[in-house]
């Protein structure tokens, strides 16, 4: 039996008329960019920017894109430069990401963690499985 710790999230994602506004007041909550093929044949990992706050309020836009990601196989590249505000949702979503990746046998690579993210990641002893530098 096959399950997806992200599948509840999309649920309820637009359900808050405070959700509808933010979202009408915000660029896309990550920005992405899609997969392309290398020179030599190559798939290329799909990259997608964290943004900067990754919170409650934010993970309901952000696992379509990471759920998305995820279906497509291949590496996935995260960039988690922006990352200034974290909080258990969103560190809950990264470690539902990474198992759902491990299942499916895709390998993400982290990029560019802040010290408020890895600090968040450590204080949660989530550092052996989210792997993030």
């Amino acid at each position: 039996m096959s399950h997806d710790p992200l599948a509840g999230l999309a649920e309820g994602a637009n359900e808050s008329p405070a959700a509808e506004a933010n979202d009408s007041a915000q660029t896309a909550t990550a920005d992405e960019t899609t997969a392309a093929e290398s020179t030599d044949g190559m798939q290329v990992p799909a990259v997608v920017v964290l943004p900067s706050s990754l919170t409650i309020a934010e993970i309901g836009e952000l696992y379509p894109v990471l759920s998305e990601r995820l279906q497509q196989g291949g590496d996935l590249s995260i960039d988690c430069s922006d990352v200034d505000v974290v909080d258990g949702a969103g560190l809950q979503l990264l470690a539902a990401l990474n198992k759902s990746a491990v299942e499916r046998q895709v390998t993400i690579h982290w990029h560019g963690a802040t010290d408020v993210l890895l600090r968040a990641i450590a204080e949660l002893g989530l550092g052996d499985l989210l792997e993030v530098a």
